[in-house]
Formats: structure tokens, C-alpha cells, sequence
């Protein structure tokens, strides 16, 4: 192809690109617990009847699709390919700097969340201390807040 041949980095960082996009993709819908979702309404159709296998598979499709097609073009018009090119390049980067920011959010929200879980349970554990004290013969603890079974 002749647009691998005049440009073999742009068609590398392409794929790269594209291989970021998925990872991200699968890793956000795995820890997004519902919240995130696939915006692309046709992938998440693919996401959505065949799962991650599916959008991968689709994925490389695309990719491959692109590559052919910027080829193709390459052929009579080098400039026009490699401005394609590299539109493709910026685009598919900004899909990823995108999913990375939401990442990122995400990363804090669940540290944000974390945080009020310990300390609303250092919280009951302190109130259950104050009810029944170590000494008095309760366990101390969050445990003294649980009736005996016997």
C-alpha cells in the first residue's frame, strides 16, 4: 500500500491508537458499574448483541476498513490520504484522551467513595463503643452491636 510505505507511522500510531480506544473502552464499561456505556450507538449494538469479543472483532473491521480506504486513496492522491490520515490519527486521540479523563474521574469518584464508606463505618463503630463499652462485658467493636444467638 502506498500510504504504509510513505507514511508507516502514521498507519502504526492508527492502530495504536485504535488498540487504546478498545482497552479503555472495555475497562471503563468493566468498572463503570453501569454508569458508563458505549457511545457510539452502532459499536454498542455490536457491544450490545455480541459482546467484547464482538466490539473487538468490529473494531478491527473498522481499522482495517480505514487503512484500505486511505489507501485506496493514496494511490491518486497522496496529500488527500495523508490528511485523512492523520485526521483519523487526532480524532481516534481524542476519543482516547476523552476516555481517559473519564477514567480519571471515575479513579476519584470510587476513592471519593471509599473514603465516606470507612469513615461512616469508623463512625458506627464509635457509637457502638459508646453504647457498650469494652469493659461491661460487650465484645467492643462493630461486633457488640449484634445480638447473641443462643
Amino acid at each position: 500500500m502506498v500510504m504504509l510505505r510513505r507514511h508507516p507511522n502514521l498507519a502504526i500510531l492508527f492502530v495504536l491508537l485504535n488498540c487504546a480506544d478498545l482497552a479503555l473502552t472495555c475497562h471503563l464499561l468493566r468498572v463503570g458499574c453501569g454508569a458508563i456505556y458505549e457511545a457510539n450507538w452502532l459499536a454498542g449494538a455490536v457491544l450490545a448483541r455480541y459482546g467484547l469479543v464482538g466490539l473487538a472483532i468490529f473494531k478491527a473491521l473498522i481499522v482495517l476498513f480505514a487503512a484500505t480506504l486511505v489507501g485506496i486513496i493514496a494511490a491518486r492522491r497522496p496529500r488527500a490520504a495523508r490528511g485523512l490520515a492523520v485526521f483519523g490519527c487526532l480524532a481516534v486521540g481524542i476519543v482516547v484522551l476523552y476516555s481517559l479523563a473519564i477514567w480519571g474521574h471515575l479513579a476519584a469518584e470510587i476513592r471519593s467513595s471509599r473514603q465516606q464508606t470507612l469513615a461512616a463505618i469508623e463512625r458506627a463503630e464509635r457509637a457502638v463503643r459508646t453504647v457498650t463499652p469494652s469493659g461491661a462485658g460487650g465484645t467492643g467493636g462493630i461486633l457488640a452491636a449484634l445480638p447473641a444467638t443462643r
